[in-house]
């Protein structure tokens, strides 16, 4: 199966920085978000956070291996009015860009080894992508018609693990506190990150922190099962330009009916 190339989640990595540019790159300040998932106490039962390393590319890794699951994406973007009024041609290009991905909404299922639906949300329209083999659909309202030359889909290669890893880094994440809590009904680890410490794996890689440094706190979760199965992430930051704009990104991904016979997915009528 074609891997599954996601051009939503690598917006949420850049968003912050390109609205922050956009009206003016300054400091920001950010809040990690509202963490609804119930919590059980840490491991050993002291409910106190403690520093473990992750290493998302095994349990990615481990996801792609799963027989089949259910998965919904949301991600917000708030840029108040840090867009308005952009009048070169690169700003009001960016601007654009943006608001037309400040607010969506996804939910799909996966079957091994090679079918795939997905139903989005995003700038008012709902669009939907079947694929199975190597044949794939689309709808964007109009009704279904192949996707490509041969039905194929190039937007869909891989599983939807992907939309994970392209997002999140693939090497051992150190320095990550940790608490135990049940997510979608599933005993997990949440390893939580903040800013210094996603900044120091950047640095660690030799990547560029500029879009880290734009914001004062962000927060990035990840929620593993006991099997090291990733079951949920959410990314949040919030901001502030030197325009006192204020600027907000929430995103946040589940995964769950892990290996369940009840997923099916047809070719479209």
């Amino acid at each position: 199966m074609k891997k599954l190339s996601w051009l939503i989640l690598p917006l949420a990595a850049t968003a912050m920085a390109l609205a922050l540019a956009c009206g003016g790159d300054k400091d920001a300040a950010s809040s990690g978000g509202e963490d609804t998932s119930s919590s059980k106490g840490a491991p050993g039962g002291s409910g106190a956070a403690t520093a473990r390393e992750l290493d998302l590319n095994r349990a990615f890794t481990a996801l792609q291996e799963l027989r089949s699951f259910r998965f919904d994406l949301k991600m917000k973007m708030d840029f108040g009015d840090a867009l308005a009024g952009l009048q070169d041609d690169e700003s009001g290009i960016a601007a654009a860009f943006l608001a037309l991905f400040s607010d969506i909404d996804v939910e799909g299922a996966y079957v091994a080894p090679d079918s795939l639906e997905v139903k989005m949300r995003f700038a008012g329209r709902d669009m939907r992508f079947v694929q199975i083999g190597s044949e794939a659909w689309i709808n964007d309202g109009s009704g279904w018609t192949a996707a490509g030359a041969g039905g194929s889909l190039d937007i869909l290669s891989g599983s939807p693990a992907d939309l994970a890893t392209e997002f999140l880094p693939s090497e051992v994440l150190k320095v990550a506190k940790t608490s135990s809590e049940t997510v979608n009904g599933v005993k997990t680890t949440k390893y939580s990150f903040d800013k210094e410490s996603l900044k120091q794996v950047a640095e660690k890689l030799g990547q560029d922190t500029g879009s880290v440094d734009q914001v004062d706190e962000m927060q990035l979760n990840v929620w593993l099962t006991e099997d090291n199965l990733p079951v949920k992430f959410a990314l949040a930051a919030k901001g502030t330009d030197e325009q006192g704009n204020k600027i907000s990104i929430e995103m946040e991904m589940n995964i769950r009916d892990l290996n369940s016979n009840s997923i099916k997915i047809a070719r479209p009528v």
